[in-house]
């Protein structure tokens, strides 16, 4: 076993674990009274942002030596950064959807669906949704990293 299968296992059970327990909170506290936990849906939103820029600086990363931005001193080190990030690009991915569904459990409000930050909210679980889905689905074939 790899040493990198671990970690990949691990924040796969982890993202399986919040996902189920996102679900079952929302079928049976949220839809019927709403969950009232603004905290911890803040709390969620950041480790969402977290998640999804980790996500971004892999696109970025890719694009600068795709478009050969990277000075070529520095080419070698930034590489291996970006062959790490790719590495963990799909288990990050499955957190980032496990804590979005977690998100959207703790503040989903009944009462008001239609409130303005409950719109902003399903825009944005809609675009982060949308990403992930692209990347889940959507396979670009691309150069490997070191011929670039």
């Amino acid at each position: 076993m790899k040493y990198s299968t671990i970690p990949k296992a691990i924040l796969y059970s982890t993202s399986l674990i919040l996902a189920s327990v996102a679900i079952y909170l929302f079928l049976n506290y949220s839809i019927n009274t709403g969950m009232g936990g603004e905290d911890i849906g803040e709390t969620t939103g950041i480790l969402l942002g977290i998640t999804m820029s980790f996500e971004i600086l892999l696109f970025f990363g890719l694009q600068a030596l795709k478009r050969r931005l990277i000075p070529h001193d520095l080419k070698k080190y930034f590489v291996f950064f970006v062959k790490y990030l790719r590495e963990y690009h799909r288990p990050i991915g499955s957190l980032a959807l496990g804590i979005l569904l977690l998100h959207y459990a703790f503040t989903f409000d009944p009462s008001n669906p239609f409130a303005i930050n409950q719109i902003t909210g399903y825009a944005t679980s809609a675009l982060v949704a949308l990403s992930l889905g692209i990347g889940l689905f959507y396979r670009l074939h691309k150069k490997a990293i070191s011929t670039l």
